[in-house]
Parts: C-alpha cells; sequence; structure tokens
C-alpha cells in the first residue's frame, strides 16, 4: 500500500511539474515581453500558484512559482536578474523591513513565555477558569477580541498562550487555529484603534476621499457595510456553541480525537515508529529533570508583558514594533530581577525564538515578491476593470466583493489590496454614481476574506505558528466556516446595493 502511494505521488508531481514546463513555454512565446497592460494574462500567476498549492500542499515552492511566473511574464530572459533585484527591493523596503522586525520580535516574546513557564502559568490559570472544550474555545475567542487593535498581536499572543489549554480539552488543533484566524484580523477593521482601520483611514485621506485629520471619521461610516468581518465573527461564535455544526475537515478532526487521536492533524513521519518517539519523549523528560529548577512563574508574569505590549504600543500611536522592543526590554528587566531568567539565559532565549520563526519569515518574504509582481503585471487593475465597466451602481459592490474575494483567495495581497484599488474605486463611484461608502466597504471585506480564506495569507502563517499547526491542514479545515460568511456577506451586499 505505501509503495503504491509513492508510486502515484511521484506520477503526479511529474505530471504537476510538466504542466508548469508547458505554462512557461505558453507565456514565453505567446504572452507580449514588457507590455503596459496584460489583460487575461495577469490571471495566469495568481492560478497555477493556487492549482500546484492545492495539488502538491507545497505552499513556499507554490509562492516561488508564481512569483517567477509573474516576473518571467513581463522580462522573459531577464527573470533572474529581475527577481533577484525584486528580493532586495522588498527586503530593502522600510514597511516590509518592519514587519519581518515583528515576526521575529514576536517570536523572541513566544520563546520568552514558554521557556520561562508563564505560558504554562497562564494556561494553568485559564484551564481553572474553563471547565470544558467550550469553554477553552469561547475564552480564546474573547481574548483575540480583546486583543484586536493588531491582528499579529492577537493571533501569536492569544495562540501562544491558549493553544496548550485547548490542547488539553482535547480540542483539535484545526479548531483552535480556526478560531483565532476568523477573530485577529476582523475585529481590526471595527473600531477607530485596529491597526487595518488606522491604514485604510490613512489611505482615505492621501487619496483625498476624506479631508486631513477627517479619515477615520470617514472611515467610520463604512464599518455598518463591512459585513464579511462581521458575519465572520458571528459565525465563529455559532461555532464555538454548536448551533454550526463541525464540517468536512473539521469534522474529521473531531472524529479523530474522539478515536483517541492527536489534537494535532500531523502524522508520525514513516520513519519514526511510536516506539522511536516514545523514546525521544522519555530522553527529553529526563534532560529537563537533570535541570535546575527555576523560579516558578507567576500568572501576573503573564499580564505584566501584555499590558506594557498593549500600552506602549498605543503610547507610540499604534506602532507595533515599538510596542515589541519595549515589552522585551522591560520583561527582561522584570523576569530577570525575579529571577526566571540570568541576562545570559534570556538572550540565548531571544535568538532561540527568532531561529524557530525562520521559515515563516521566509515565507512572509516571498510572499512580498509575489504581491509585486503580480502588481506589476496589472493584476489589480485588471479585475477593478473588468468588474466596473458598464456595470450599474445597485451591482457596484457585490461585484467588487465578488470579483476581489476570487483574486483574495487566489493570492492574499493583504493591505497591497487596498493601495492598489481604492485610488481606482473612487472615481468609479463617483462615474457610476454608486455608493462609495458600500462600495469600499465590499473591497475591504473581500480584503478580510482572503486574510481568512487563502491557504498561504500573512494571517495564515502567523495562526499556525502560535496554533502549533501545519498551514495547508489549517487553511483547509478553515475555509468551510469562511465560506458560510462569504455567502452571507455576497446576499448582503447584493441586497444593500439597491438599498443605499
Amino acid at each position: 500500500m505505501e509503495k503504491a502511494k509513492r508510486f502515484w505521488a511521484v506520477q503526479q508531481n511529474k505530471v504537476v511539474y510538466l504542466a508548469i514546463l508547458i505554462v512557461f513555454i505558453v507565456i514565453g512565446f505567446a504572452a507580449p515581453k514588457g507590455a503596459e497592460s496584460y489583460g487575461v494574462w495577469t490571471l495566469v500567476p495568481p492560478v497555477v500558484m493556487f492549482l500546484f498549492v492545492l495539488t502538491t500542499r507545497k505552499i513556499l515552492e507554490g509562492f516561488l512559482w508564481g512569483s517567477f511566473l509573474a516576473v518571467f511574464m513581463k522580462y522573459k530572459a531577464q527573470t533572474l536578474t529581475v527577481y533577484n533585484d525584486k528580493l532586495i527591493e522588498q527586503l530593502s523596503d522600510p514597511d516590509n523591513l518592519s514587519l519581518i522586525v515583528i515576526f521575529m520580535l514576536f517570536g523572541c516574546l513566544i520563546a520568552v513565555f514558554e521557556k520561562s513557564g508563564v505560558a504554562a502559568a497562564f494556561g494553568e490559570w485559564a484551564s481553572k477558569k474553563a471547565k470544558g472544550g467550550k469553554m477553552g474555545l469561547f475564552i480564546t475567542y474573547l481574548m483575540t477580541l480583546l486583543l484586536s487593535i493588531d491582528d499579529y498581536l492577537s493571533a501569536l499572543t492569544v495562540g501562544t498562550c491558549m493553544t496548550p489549554v485547548n490542547d488539553k480539552f482535547k480540542t483539535p488543533r484545526e479548531m483552535n487555529a480556526m478560531v483565532l484566524r476568523t477573530t485577529a484580523v476582523p475585529p481590526c477593521t471595527l473600531h477607530p484603534i485596529g491597526s487595518w482601520s488606522i491604514f485604510i483611514a490613512s489611505l482615505l485621506v492621501a487619496n483625498h476621499f476624506a479631508a486631513p485629520g477627517k479619515g477615520m471619521a470617514e472611515y467610520m461610516k463604512m464599518v455598518p457595510f463591512l459585513f464579511y468581518p462581521i458575519i465572520i465573527i458571528l459565525v465563529t461564535l455559532l461555532a464555538i456553541i454548536g448551533i454550526i455544526p463541525k464540517i468536512g475537515p473539521m469534522k474529521k478532526a473531531y472524529a479523530r480525537v474522539a478515536a483517541g487521536g492527536s489534537v494535532s492533524p500531523e502524522e508520525i513521519p514513516e520513519d519514526e515508529t511510536p516506539e522511536a518517539a516514545d523514546a525521544v519523549a522519555a530522553v527529553a523528560a529526563e534532560d529537563v529533570a537533570q535541570k535546575p529548577v527555576k523560579k516558578p512563574a507567576k500568572i501576573i508574569n503573564f499580564f505584566i508583558p501584555i499590558i506594557v505590549l498593549l500600552a506602549s504600543t498605543i503610547y507610540f500611536d499604534m506602532n507595533i514594533q515599538m510596542g515589541l522592543i519595549v515589552t522585551v526590554i522591560v520583561t527582561a528587566i522584570v523576569f530577570i530581577a525575579q529571577g526566571i531568567f540570568n541576562a545570559e539565559e534570556y538572550i540565548e532565549t531571544l535568538l532561540g525564538g527568532m531561529k524557530d520563526m525562520l521559515m515563516l519569515t521566509v515565507l512572509l518574504i516571498v510572499s512580498f515578491v509575489v504581491s509585486n509582481s503580480v502588481d506589476e503585471i496589472g493584476f489589480t487593475e485588471y479585475i477593478v476593470g473588468i468588474t466596473g465597466s458598464k456595470v450599474s451602481a445597485a451591482l457596484l459592490p457585490f461585484l467588487i466583493f465578488a470579483a476581489f474575494s476570487i483574486t483574495e483567495f487566489l493570492v492574499s495581497l493583504n493591505w497591497a489590496l487596498y493601495i492598489m484599488a481604492i485610488p481606482i474605486l473612487i472615481p468609479l463611484c463617483e462615474a457610476t454614481g454608486a455608493n462609495p461608502y458600500l462600495t469600499i466597504g465590499a473591497l475591504i471585506s473581500a480584503g478580510i476574506w482572503g486574510s481568512n480564506a487563502c491557504f498561504y495569507s500573512d494571517a495564515g502563517i502567523v495562526v499556525s505558528a502560535s496554533g502549533k499547526i501545519d498551514l495547508y491542514r489549517h487553511g483547509i479545515s478553515t475555509i468551510p466556516y469562511a465560506l458560510i460568511a462569504l455567502v452571507l456577506s455576497a446576499g448582503a451586499y447584493l441586497a444593500a446595493g439597491f438599498i443605499f
């Protein structure tokens, strides 16, 4: 049976790579070089990337093929040189560098939480409050909402602390990750101090939709029209309560745990027997037992970094990077003074946390190149063009939501989507007479759907890290619930276009 599986896997890989080769040949001969606009050709790279990931489950490789294909389409023989330039360009971009630093700093904080015993202390405290699996998920849900000034802050902090708690109650990691992901980004768009809200409000000012100083006031008029963020938060709550049943892969995950399986969907590698795994665990336990017992962390040690992180982030005008730097410094002072770490151990823990984030950081860097490359061949402009041409004002919000929900599922551009599309949508709304608050709200909702549903969005990468779950398995088990919210939101935009 195993030999047959391997044989078919090899054959599948041959077919996939042959198909990619054919796509490159077709683009090499048929697609124009250096064109200003590529029309329908712009759909090829994201579609190929999505199909590759769906077929092979190799997300990083899918990123590479998608970005290479987009660069090859425009530059042909100069592809390698241009791709290298793009890597350097994206790594040199201040915003991207800041995001990488944030990722690394969160890795540091997660490592400190785990190694100090703070995460375990919080887990013990939370498990006393949670009397079962549903209550554990509900606490996860509430904490993520409460920390929603930034999606990374909420997903990484809550995931690190609550994943062990939910593990204790035998909640599948798929469900834990779904709750984290669907309540991390959406709330950031629903109140005036969310990182997404502040960013979009600044775009409204930059594009002269709002007067200087009035960006947030104009943005808040769009909040009632953010149907997807509102609906997915409600869908997640109903799934936790049990009103919405377990669906598809999530149902299988619960069946796996009920049958005595692991809360984690990852399978034991073929060359690692259960006996070998037990031996490794025994060695690890012996190693831990030989280490001197430090002063145990208390629950207050969890809340001190969280309070400092929130306060310093707000103090520095919602700059999460500055908030993290202050938090790492304050945590060092407090934990070293308490004898939980000495200075050398603390530095080693920070470096270990950065190392743990290395693979995810590589994914993030390549995702920057994907976004830039797809944008350069006119992907967003093409979608807006075919959506907005000869469309009635009433249908425009629905079509914008539908079109960009498809594209964001293929390749989640996140904030880049808003940077590219908002300057196009504002005059489009004026030309068609469509409600601009409803239409831009539909665009924002499409971006949030992409963050929730795209297999390789940065939100998925963050949640898979903090929820300790394979990115693909997390994505495939979350999609059914995101689809429920997507369909309901599409219906809401279709109706709202005729009402407002």
